[in-house]
Protein backbone atom coordinates (compact mmCIF):
# COMPACT_ATOMS: atom_id res chain seq x y z
CA UNK A 1 0.00 0.00 0.00
CA UNK A 2 1.68 3.55 -1.08
CA UNK A 3 -0.87 5.98 1.02
CA UNK A 4 -1.14 5.53 4.38
CA UNK A 5 -3.87 8.00 6.58
CA UNK A 6 -3.02 10.25 9.59
CA UNK A 7 -5.95 9.66 11.45
CA UNK A 8 -7.66 7.94 14.31
CA UNK A 9 -11.12 5.83 13.89
CA UNK A 10 -11.81 4.44 17.33
CA UNK A 11 -12.03 1.14 17.76
CA UNK A 12 -14.23 1.23 20.50
CA UNK A 13 -18.29 0.96 19.95
CA UNK A 14 -19.77 3.79 18.25
CA UNK A 15 -22.80 5.39 18.31
CA UNK A 16 -23.19 4.23 14.10
CA UNK A 17 -22.46 0.65 15.33
CA UNK A 18 -24.27 -2.23 15.57
CA UNK A 19 -24.03 -6.14 16.20
CA UNK A 20 -24.74 -8.28 12.96
CA UNK A 21 -24.62 -12.34 12.70
CA UNK A 22 -22.61 -14.08 9.70
CA UNK A 23 -25.25 -17.03 8.86
CA UNK A 24 -22.57 -18.50 6.77
CA UNK A 25 -21.15 -22.19 7.76
CA UNK A 26 -18.17 -21.82 5.83
CA UNK A 27 -17.38 -17.80 5.11
CA UNK A 28 -15.32 -16.05 7.68
CA UNK A 29 -16.47 -11.98 6.60
CA UNK A 30 -12.93 -9.94 7.10
CA UNK A 31 -12.36 -6.99 9.45
CA UNK A 32 -12.72 -3.30 7.10
CA UNK A 33 -14.84 -4.67 4.37
CA UNK A 34 -17.66 -3.61 3.31
CA UNK A 35 -21.57 -6.13 4.27
CA UNK A 36 -24.45 -6.36 2.33
CA UNK A 37 -27.64 -7.47 4.11
CA UNK A 38 -28.40 -11.18 4.11
CA UNK A 39 -31.77 -11.61 2.92
CA UNK A 40 -33.13 -14.96 3.67
CA UNK A 41 -31.83 -13.66 7.73
CA UNK A 42 -33.25 -10.62 8.30
CA UNK A 43 -35.09 -9.79 11.51
CA UNK A 44 -38.41 -11.69 11.28
CA UNK A 45 -37.35 -14.61 9.51
CA UNK A 46 -34.86 -15.24 12.34
CA UNK A 47 -34.87 -15.06 16.36
CA UNK A 48 -34.59 -11.03 16.81
CA UNK A 49 -31.93 -12.60 19.52
CA UNK A 50 -29.87 -13.91 16.78
CA UNK A 51 -29.23 -10.66 15.08
CA UNK A 52 -29.53 -8.90 11.66
CA UNK A 53 -27.94 -11.07 8.71
CA UNK A 54 -25.19 -9.87 6.62
CA UNK A 55 -22.87 -11.45 4.17
CA UNK A 56 -20.16 -10.22 1.32
CA UNK A 57 -21.09 -8.41 -1.57
CA UNK A 58 -22.30 -10.54 -4.49
CA UNK A 59 -23.31 -8.14 -7.56
CA UNK A 60 -20.69 -5.62 -7.61
CA UNK A 61 -22.55 -2.29 -6.82
CA UNK A 62 -26.27 -4.09 -7.18
CA UNK A 63 -26.31 -3.92 -3.45
CA UNK A 64 -26.02 -1.58 -0.98
CA UNK A 65 -22.94 -1.68 1.52
CA UNK A 66 -25.06 -1.27 5.23
CA UNK A 67 -21.86 -0.85 6.99
CA UNK A 68 -17.71 -1.83 7.04
CA UNK A 69 -16.72 -4.76 9.40
CA UNK A 70 -14.78 -3.42 12.66
CA UNK A 71 -13.61 -7.08 12.95
CA UNK A 72 -13.59 -10.42 11.04
CA UNK A 73 -16.77 -11.97 11.89
CA UNK A 74 -16.34 -16.35 11.33
CA UNK A 75 -18.92 -18.59 10.42
CA UNK A 76 -22.25 -18.92 12.66
CA UNK A 77 -20.71 -15.80 15.14
CA UNK A 78 -21.75 -11.89 15.56
CA UNK A 79 -19.88 -9.29 15.00
CA UNK A 80 -19.38 -5.21 14.96
CA UNK A 81 -20.82 -3.44 11.66
CA UNK A 82 -20.19 0.69 11.15
CA UNK A 83 -23.36 1.99 9.49
CA UNK A 84 -22.95 5.79 10.55
CA UNK A 85 -19.89 7.64 10.89
CA UNK A 86 -16.40 6.85 8.99
CA UNK A 87 -14.67 3.72 8.53
CA UNK A 88 -11.57 2.43 6.37
CA UNK A 89 -11.76 0.11 3.65
CA UNK A 90 -9.35 -0.61 0.98
CA UNK A 91 -9.77 1.19 -2.70
CA UNK A 92 -10.18 -0.68 -5.49
CA UNK A 93 -9.20 1.01 -8.16
CA UNK A 94 -8.75 4.53 -8.35
CA UNK A 95 -10.76 6.46 -6.47
CA UNK A 96 -11.11 10.36 -5.57
CA UNK A 97 -11.85 12.33 -2.41
CA UNK A 98 -15.28 13.54 -2.62
CA UNK A 99 -16.90 11.14 -4.76
CA UNK A 100 -19.32 8.05 -3.94
CA UNK A 101 -17.95 4.46 -3.42
CA UNK A 102 -19.79 1.08 -4.05
CA UNK A 103 -19.03 -1.80 -2.50
CA UNK A 104 -17.15 -4.60 -4.97
CA UNK A 105 -17.75 -8.23 -5.84
CA UNK A 106 -14.46 -8.16 -7.64
CA UNK A 107 -11.65 -11.15 -7.38
CA UNK A 108 -10.11 -11.15 -4.17
CA UNK A 109 -11.28 -7.50 -3.47
CA UNK A 110 -14.57 -8.60 -2.20
CA UNK A 111 -15.91 -5.98 0.10
CA UNK A 112 -13.25 -2.96 -1.01
CA UNK A 113 -14.53 0.25 -2.14
CA UNK A 114 -14.91 1.41 -5.78
CA UNK A 115 -15.59 4.56 -7.51
CA UNK A 116 -19.32 4.89 -8.10
CA UNK A 117 -20.34 3.39 -11.78
CA UNK A 118 -23.42 4.00 -13.94
CA UNK A 119 -26.55 2.38 -12.72
CA UNK A 120 -25.09 1.43 -9.28
CA UNK A 121 -25.73 2.06 -5.78
CA UNK A 122 -23.22 3.98 -3.55
CA UNK A 123 -22.51 2.76 -0.37
CA UNK A 124 -20.69 5.59 1.27
CA UNK A 125 -18.41 8.88 0.25
CA UNK A 126 -14.63 8.71 0.15
CA UNK A 127 -12.71 11.41 1.83
CA UNK A 128 -9.77 10.76 0.79
CA UNK A 129 -8.17 10.08 -2.67
CA UNK A 130 -6.46 6.42 -2.56
CA UNK A 131 -4.87 4.38 -5.59
CA UNK A 132 -6.06 0.43 -5.89
CA UNK A 133 -4.98 -0.97 -2.65
CA UNK A 134 -4.48 1.97 -0.40
CA UNK A 135 -6.61 2.54 2.28
CA UNK A 136 -10.06 4.61 1.84
CA UNK A 137 -11.68 6.31 4.53
CA UNK A 138 -15.43 6.56 3.84
CA UNK A 139 -18.23 8.26 5.47
CA UNK A 140 -21.25 6.03 6.24
CA UNK A 141 -24.50 6.78 6.36
CA UNK A 142 -25.69 8.02 2.45
CA UNK A 143 -27.05 5.94 -0.59
CA UNK A 144 -27.69 7.14 -4.36
CA UNK A 145 -28.21 5.38 -7.00
CA UNK A 146 -25.80 7.01 -10.01
CA UNK A 147 -28.09 6.86 -13.14
CA UNK A 148 -25.86 7.91 -15.84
Amino acid sequence: MGNQLNFQVASTPSYGDFAVKNYSTTVTIPSNVFVVCDTTNVLGAVSSADGIGVMLPSGDGTQVGIGITMESIAPGATGRIRSLGTAVTTADGAITAGGFVQATNDSNKVGFAKALAANATASGVALNTAADGDPCLVLLGRSVTKTT
